[in-house]
């Protein structure tokens, strides 16, 4: 079967020890998993997903891959490749993830009124017009800042410039596993935790699934399970995030912890976070989001103050292939 290289792009603002790639993709996983064993690329750096499953390939192995027997292709190639893909997993909704025919809830203590920061974010990126999540990486990038920053609520997560993990157990797997990351390298810039976050979007879409606060849908669209409500917390973020809304520097803080349910304070990290995604129509506002940060009642907490300047400035700042993100 044949096995793919598209043209190298830049990505200076990915955090990794290389800047550039392409992506390498396949007409079959196992083909694709074959090429990517030749070049040494571990499995752990498959990008995974129902149709727009690729590797990031680094460009100094692009030239090794084509001699390996890989075509150059354009971008209109790439995109009709996963178009193709798309069509044959809606029309086979039972093989697009094995995580869709979960029946029984895996954390049954989730709900929809008190779900952790993650996974509203994850809730308010859901676009309903297509039933999926569109713009990924930055939706990705969305969840992962909201981790570190239940991290740092809990007292898990210490900054304010560079993330050291203190002892103890965090809440939810989701939270574990990043704990376990950041206490595994120690001292690195906030700035370099949004790589890979893939894994994150995935496991928040298995939680939202496993919990039927999202559900699949024959065609394999998802929808969530009170859109109504997510609808009406969209628009209450809205409003507390309009420029003529944050009270002027100086004022008095809101009462109450910035981020407990409900509080201003986790409303507006809650939409900074996800102006990422389908909040803000994929189209990050980083400037006027920072200017809101200012005032949203969690300057007091250096840590969050820098997880969220950090989370948008990555989105600001990331080169999309739109045909892998949309």
């Amino acid at each position: 079967m044949p096995t793919y290289v598209d043209t190298v792009r830049d990505y200076p603002d990915a955090g990794l020890r290389y800047t550039r790639f392409c992506h390498l993709l396949a007409d079959e996983r196992d083909e694709l998993h074959a090429l990517a064993a030749h070049l040494g690329m571990p499995r752990r750096f498959f990008q995974d997903h129902p149709w727009r499953w690729h590797y990031d390939l680094p460009e100094h192995l692009r030239a090794k891959a084509i001699s390996l027997g890989a075509a150059e292709v354009e971008m209109h190639f790439v995109g009709r490749l996963l178009r193709n893909r798309r069509e044959t997993a809606l029309r086979i909704p039972a093989q697009r993830s094995p995580r869709l025919a979960t029946s029984q809830p895996e954390h049954a203590a989730l709900d929809g009124e008190h779900l952790p920061l993650a996974l509203r974010v994850a809730r308010l990126c859901l676009d309903p017009a297509s039933g999926s999540i569109t713009h990924r990486q930055h939706v990705g990038m969305a969840i992962r800042g909201a981790l570190l920053v239940e991290l740092a609520e809990a007292g898990l997560l210490v900054g304010p410039r560079v993330a050291h993990a203190q002892p103890g157990t965090p809440p939810h797997p989701m939270l574990a596993s990043v704990h376990r990351a950041v206490g595994g390298r120690p001292g690195l810039p906030f700035g370099r935790w949004f790589s890979h976050v893939d894994a994150d979007l995935r496991a928040a879409e298995t939680a939202l699934l496993d919990n039927g606060i999202w559900v699949c849908g024959p065609d394999g669209r998802l929808t969530d399970g009170s859109a109504g409500a997510v609808l009406v917390r969209a628009q209450e973020i809205e409003g507390l995030l309009a420029p003529a809304s944050p009270a002027s520097p100086g004022s008095p803080a809101s009462p109450g912890s910035p981020t407990s349910p409900g509080s201003p304070g986790s409303a507006r990290i809650e939409g900074l976070l996800a102006l990422g995604g389908g909040l803000s129509g994929g189209r990050p506002r980083p400037r006027l989001a920072l200017d809101w940060g200012k005032t949203a009642g969690f300057e007091g907490n250096p840590t969050v103050a820098a997880i969220v300047e950090q989370t948008l400035r990555k989105q600001r700042g990331l080169a999309l292939f739109r045909v892998l993100s949309g």
